[in-house]
């Protein structure tokens, strides 16, 4: 029936001039063809969309009913879907829903479906008050055509976020979510969805007894059902007070327990209701007291991208639960799922592991290649490059854990990458270093006040011990860093290198130098950024002035306890400067009338453990600079400031 010429006769028994039953009977012979994809497109083409859209405006309900049969199945095409807009057919589809006849309705209901995919088809009926009709014909009988309608329905809200409590919309959906039909049901759910992603919708479904409706849907056989009133759910609870009332009506029991549904929609739907629910603190502790995290790790197994891109992103929210989150099992889950393919799981699953461990600056180093400025290293730390960049042949790797210093230490020397060790207990180099950089300022109080010249020094001192400014980057290739730390290796006979005594440091040892200068000097927010290609640099985030170097630096009271343990991901490191960088400034004590804080005979070590990075007090410094962030210069022009979004920030970073 791929008939060219078939196609044009059978067009050309439509037209006005052939009797009612001659259309009815072409109409009918178009709309069976057209189930092959090939005749969809070849009856476009030949004009045959706009003699059917004419058609729909014909006196008789036969050629009416055959004419939208035709067109819902030559919808099933995209370029289709364009086609009867611009024939304007879009406004008879939504007429003939008010027909008295049946089979008429559903045929036009089915091309409405298909036609409001299209983002541009569905903008038009809302325009044409379409929404009105198709909720209209909600409130009439025949009930078997409830589903479609709730179909067309659900599309047309798509991408809508009006509010249509006033055409009676809420109501309609609240009461069908209530009938015996399964299929009415679980579309009611599918609209209620669409609609809730109005703030205004969710507190009238709230006003309209929806909650309740939908508590109780979840406890239903049909697993269609139950996945679209999860969905519902899902929406719903962006406002906080549907969030309490869900609660206080059991949900989040419920949604735990259909974690380990069998049918995955149900299964997915559940975990974004608890993704929303998450939000709240309070609800939170109540999903822990049902199991939800443990299910929710344990689901960590399924094969589902979304559920696990979800899953990764809801466990995030559950730090206050860490000896759970960072139980064996589920950090090798985790673990697994950075490495995945797909991306949204990778990235959130990066976060979720970070969340596991988000005291141990050196596993979330690895896994993030990022320390903001809250993130002071003022402990043990290592760096042995990326999570996503590291070898999986490495023992290590296969088992899916991030390595002990201990395990690093043990292995024999290799060509790979070294692992940088900041530990200023063992490292006189280093402690030297920060002690040089701490005199700079007790013995120069104003470059507190200073901040280009405090900067430019502070990356000088990084730049000296690292071997000096390099006179450009075409000279990058001459500079004899890697020959250095191939010479430390064979000389500690292992692979990881305390950081003082890299004597030619490339960008990641001098950014990691500088951020942990600055975290000594309180001299902050420093943000360590990791990139490709041996990259790394540092970031100032002087947006709105934000910008301080601390109060008093740390007496020597107490000594440095090496508190790192040996499991996977080691011991974990204070990052209580959280909230040092945005605090008033003000608050502490004119930086002029403290006494010195540096110690004669005292290692740096022990000015690292005092408070656990508490800052006590801090001068803001000068404004100025410019309100944005900046990169600073370590390799060319030590101390210069770059800004993050700009050409010579680009020019710093080109490999060449």
């Amino acid at each position: 029936l791929r008939s060219k010429e078939l196609i044009i006769g059978l067009l050309k028994l439509l037209v006005p001039e052939e009797s009612a039953e001659v259309q009815d009977e072409a109409a009918f012979a178009l709309a069976n063809i057209a189930r092959d994809f090939a005749n969809k497109s070849e009856i476009r083409k030949l004009g045959g969309i706009k003699l059917l859209v004419k058609l729909l405006d014909a006196s008789d309900p036969d050629v009416k009913k055959n004419s939208a049969f035709a067109l819902s199945n030559l919808l099933e095409d995209c370029s289709n879907r364009a086609e009867i807009r611009f024939e304007n057919g879009l406004i008879p589809l939504l007429e003939n829903l008010a027909s008295e006849h049946i089979e008429i309705q559903e045929y036009c209901l089915k091309s409405l479906i298909r036609c409001t995919e299209d983002p541009n088809n569905r903008a038009e009926v809302r325009k044409m008050n379409g929404v009105r009709r198709i909720i209209d014909l909600l409130n009439q009988e025949p009930a078997e055509l409830h589903h479609l309608t709730l179909q067309c329905l659900t599309n047309c809200l798509q991408d809508s976020r009006s509010v249509f409590h006033d055409m009676g919309g809420i109501s309609t959906l609240v009461k069908l979510l209530q009938i015996d039909d399964n299929r009415t049901k679980q579309w009611a759910a599918h609209a209620t969805f669409a609609a809730a992603r109005n703030e205004k919708n969710q507190v009238y479904f709230r006003d309209s007894g929806a909650l309740p409706v939908l508590a109780n849907m979840l406890n239903c056989v049909e697993p269609g059902v139950i996945s679209a009133a999860a969905k519902a759910v899902a929406n719903i609870t962006h406002d906080a007070i549907n969030q309490t009332e869900l609660n206080k009506l059991g949900i989040v029991d419920t949604l735990v327990r259909l974690l380990g549904h069998d049918d995955t929609s149900v299964c997915r739907e559940s975990v974004f209701a608890l993704s929303s629910l998450s939000v709240n603190a309070a609800i939170r502790a109540e999903m822990v007291k049902f199991g939800a995290l443990t299910h929710l790790m344990n689901a960590l197994t399924k094969s589902d991208a979304k559920i696990l891109s979800c899953i990764s992103y809801t466990i995030r929210r559950f730090t206050d639960n860490q000896s759970l989150l960072a139980e064996e099992e589920h950090i090798k889950h985790l673990t697994n799922l950075v490495k995945s393919d797909d991306v949204n799981v990778c990235q959130n699953a990066a976060y979720a592991l970070s969340a596991a461990v988000r005291l141990d600056l050196s596993a979330k180093y690895w896994l993030r290649n990022c320390l903001d400025g809250g993130n002071c290293i003022e402990r043990t730390f290592y760096d042995l490059g990326s999570a996503l960049g590291t070898s999986r042949d490495d023992s290590w790797a296969r088992k899916l854990s991030f390595p002990s210093l201990s395990d690093l230490s043990q292995r024999a020397i290799d060509k790979k990458r070294e692992i940088l060790l900041v530990d200023c207990v063992s490292d006189a180099k280093l402690n030297e270093l920060l002690q040089r950089a701490g005199d700079l300022i007790t013995s120069n109080p104003t470059l507190r006040s200073q901040t280009k010249q405090l900067i430019r020094q502070i990356a000088q001192i990084v730049s000296d011990a690292m071997g000096g400014a390099i006179e450009s980057s075409e000279r990058l290739a001459d500079f004899p860093y890697k020959f250095n730390i191939t010479d430390l290796k064979i000389k500690l006979n292992s692979n990881v290198i305390p950081i003082g005594l890299v004597t030619h440091g490339t960008f990641y040892h001098r950014a990691l130098l500088f951020k942990v200068v600055c975290d000594y000097l309180r001299v902050g927010p420093v943000t360590l950024v990791r990139g490709d290609y041996g990259r790394a640099w540092n970031v100032l985030d002087v947006r709105k002035n934000v910008f301080f170097c601390h109060g008093p630096m740390p007496s020597r009271t107490n000594s440095l306890k090496q508190t790192r343990s040996e499991g996977s991901f080691g011991g974990r490191s204070s990052s209580k400067c959280d909230n040092a960088s945005t605090q008033q400034a003000g608050t502490g004590s004119n930086p002029g009338n403290q006494s010195s804080a540096k110690g004669k005979g005292k290692s740096v070590a022990e000015d690292l453990s005092v408070g656990g990075g508490v800052i006590a007090g801090m001068t803001e410094m000068s404004g100025e600079l410019p309100d944005k962030q900046l990169m600073v210069d370590l390799m060319f022009d030590p101390g210069a400031l770059l800004p993050t979004e700009g050409p010579a920030a680009r020019q710093y970073l080109s490999v060449p």
